[in-house]
Parts: C-alpha cells; sequence; structure tokens
C-alpha cells in the first residue's frame, strides 16, 4: 500500500523505527525522539510541509504520530470529564444542590 494513504500505529511506529535502527541506530534515535517531542500542531503542520515537498515516509510518520497523539488526548480528555463529573457528584452529596432545602 502507499505511504500516502497508510495511517501507522504505536506499535508499526516502532516497528519502522526499529527497521531504520539497523541501517542507522544514530538516525532512528533522533527520528523518534524529534517526532514524539512534537505536539499535534507542530506534527499537523509537518504534515502538511511533507505533503508539499512530496515527501512520502515524512508524511506517513507525521501523520501517523499525530493520530497516535490524538487517541492519546481523546483518552485523557474522557479520563479527566470523568474525574471532573465525579467531583461535581461528590460536591453535590456534600453541598447539595443550589436551591435545595436543607
Amino acid at each position: 500500500m502507499s505511504q500516502w494513504s497508510v495511517t501507522l500505529s504505536a506499535a508499526e511506529i516502532e516497528e519502522a523505527h526499529k527497521r531504520a535502527e539497523v541501517i542507522d541506530p544514530l538516525f532512528a534515535v533522533r527520528d523518534r525522539a524529534f517526532y514524539q517531542s512534537r505536539t499535534i500542531e507542530q506534527l499537523s503542520a509537518l504534515t502538511a510541509g511533507a505533503w508539499e515537498a512530496n515527501d512520502a515516509t515524512g508524511y506517513q510518520m507525521a501523520r501517523s504520530y499525530w493520530a497516535v497523539k490524538a487517541e492519546e488526548n481523546r483518552k485523557r480528555r474522557i479520563i479527566d470529564s470523568n474525574c471532573a463529573i465525579a467531583l461535581i457528584r461528590k460536591r453535590r452529596r456534600i453541598v447539595g444542590y443550589v436551591g435545595q432545602a436543607r
């Protein structure tokens, strides 16, 4: 399949880094550190830049890291929102609802 259309999973990204490590260990370490240190916004910009430069490998890696980080953030938001809901419910039990007779 084409690198332009396939988004790698976290395991596939790790496998790609291991393949690169066989050829050039220093490059693989720097490449992994580069992508892992980027924010979602930076990865989005890298994806666009790789598209414009016709760099299929760079496009696939930036897009794949973007997808993995977006999924991690989505899970974190769900956990954060569940914690917030639990805290609100706990406060309501302690304080009571606004306007509720005590």
